[in-house]
């Protein structure tokens, strides 16, 4: 669901005279700390809330009478530097959700004790210049430390066993859990800050010894839940629901902080949601570049550059990665892509067919000695290194009889020439040479065609057997089998040419992901 598509921000603090676009169901907020990520967050929440229509009387599962989100109860203002009519911003909102398309929200001074309130400039009746729309923010600390709650409260949930049902799915799903979840049990503050979340009750714990992850995670699968229950019980009238939350990742490891980030993308297909929130995490931010989802999410970069926010939008993950690295004290990354191989002869004949200026914007690395299955594995579990950068593998992986039978395509995979392995093309075109070939050196103390064949006469067809020839070849050569590779170079050019064109293919497809210039098709 796009309810937000646009806010455009006149002036707020260091956001001034900025638009950014929001028409993703699942938008992050990225920057340092101090770039406004969490005003930001505010600012988008303000507008929204149910004062009118039969959904008014409802109440959100995560505590508080009302689906709201106020600037004052998330912000403190300066009476020196917050000066009213100073914050002015206006929000392009899905017309089915608000008729008028554009909302603005201004500043001023309240006459009742000179504090700061955010109003429609539509007018200032109350309760009545708010866009008609279910909004929950979240802030994701732990939401309810044990030791620090003097009256916390423990109660069996009033859940529906239809929604315990969804929690305990949901809850195992984010946090990869395979504990029988017995029963689901509220969890609430006494001390009059409404804080409620829920906690899973097992064999052998309850709800008073959740860690702080399921707490947070609680938390978001009730705001979920409180929208789907709007959209059930009200099914003409609910038109979709936002959550905002601020630091996602927050105590969440990296692999249930996508498993959250999953959760979001389905929650908004099915039940009409928007989500917005602020995150640090690089789990996070490689997952929306790289993710099976990622043109179904925003990214916008804040930036302040001497006391100004500057925006960017989509930004790539490598400069998102360099500039988040920097701020932790860090070098900036690589000014190359790598290139991992199965091993070094790999190597060698990437650097033989490819021509100079390609290999100048790449970095190989050496040593790997890894098989292609390894690669696979990588891969197929969405290890970053290996999905953002380009890995080479020998040609007989594409072997349907022995290789890899669904390899990936227009991806960052590339495949050296034929679908044989690097030794056995340099050995086939050799055996099969005339002994009068000018390759040979027929000279009485020159690589003549029975040197190279002396110690294997006979025609060879396993591979280790192959292998074990051409490292017996390595002393007549040339250096890294140079003598070898120039020539099948010259006698298979279109093989050559078009390993050429599936590397470059290969390495846009991650320099468009990652940050880096493109290269030509022409060398």
């Amino acid at each position: 669901m796009r309810i937000i598509e646009q806010i455009d921000i006149k002036k707020f603090r260091g956001l001034e005279e900025v638009s950014i676009k929001f028409n993703k169901p699942v938008n992050a907020i990225i920057g340092k700390n101090g770039a406004m990520k969490t005003t930001l967050l505010g600012m988008l929440a303000h507008p929204f809330t149910l004062k009118t229509g039969s959904m008014s009387s409802e109440q959100p599962l995560i505590g508080g009478k009302e689906f709201n989100s106020p600037m004052n109860d998330k912000f403190k203002f300066s009476d020196k530097y917050d000066i009213p009519g100073e914050h002015q911003w206006s929000l392009q909102v899905n017309i089915r959700i608000y008729p008028k398309h554009v909302y603005t929200c201004l500043s001023e001074r309240r006459t009742d004790n000179g504090k700061l309130r955010f109003w429609s400039t539509e007018g200032r009746e109350k309760d009545m210049n708010y866009i008609q729309c279910p909004v929950i923010y979240l802030s994701m600390k732990r939401l309810l430390p044990m030791g620090e709650e003097k009256r916390l409260q423990v109660n069996p949930s009033e859940l529906t066993s239809e929604e315990k049902e969804f929690y305990i799915r949901m809850h195992n799903q984010i946090l990869i859990s395979t504990e029988v979840i017995q029963e689901v049990q509220d969890i609430s503050s006494g001390n009059g800050s409404s804080k409620h979340t829920l906690g899973p009750e097992t064999a052998t714990t309850d709800a008073w010894t959740i860690s702080a992850g399921q707490d947070n995670v609680g938390r978001i699968i009730l705001a979920v839940l409180s929208m789907i229950r709007l959209k059930k019980k009200y099914p003409n009238e609910y038109k979709g629901g936002i959550i905002c939350i601020d630091e996602v990742e927050s105590t969440l490891y990296p692999a249930a902080q996508e498993k959250l980030i999953e959760f979001m993308y389905d929650s908004a297909q099915k039940y009409d949601l928007q989500f917005f929130f602020t995150t640090h995490s690089m789990s996070v931010i490689n997952f929306l570049k790289m993710g099976k989802y990622s043109n179904r999410n925003s990214i916008t970069y804040l930036q302040k550059v001497g006391g100004k926010i500057i925006v960017t939008e989509n930004p790539t993950l490598r400069d998102i990665e360099n500039n988040l690295n920097v701020a932790a004290g860090r070098k900036q990354l690589s000014s190359r892509l790598k290139v991992y191989c199965e091993d070094n002869v790999g190597v060698m004949f990437c650097k033989a067919f490819l021509p100079k200026n390609v290999k100048a914007k790449v970095e190989f690395v050496a040593g790997m000695d890894l098989s292609w299955s390894v690669y696979k594995t990588m891969y197929q579990h969405k290890v970053p290194e290996f999905l953002n950068n380009i890995i080479v593998l020998d040609g007989d992986v594409k072997n349907p009889n022995q290789g890899w039978n669904n390899y990936p395509r227009n991806k960052n995979f590339a495949f050296l020439p034929t679908m044989l392995a690097p030794e056995r093309m340099i050995y086939e075109m050799l055996f099969g040479m005339d002994e009068t070939d000018e390759f040979w050196d027929n000279s009485l103390s020159g690589y003549s065609k029975d040197v190279c064949f002396r110690d294997y006469p006979n025609q060879l067809s396993k591979i280790d057997d192959i292998k074990d020839w051409f490292e017996g070849q390595k002393n007549n050569a040339g250096r890294s089998y140079s003598k070898f590779l120039k020539e099948w170079k010259k006698r298979n050019p279109y093989e050559v040419e078009k390993f050429v064109q599936e590397f470059i293919k290969a390495y846009n497809y991650v320099a468009m992901k990652t940050g880096f210039e493109t290269l030509d098709d022409e060398k």
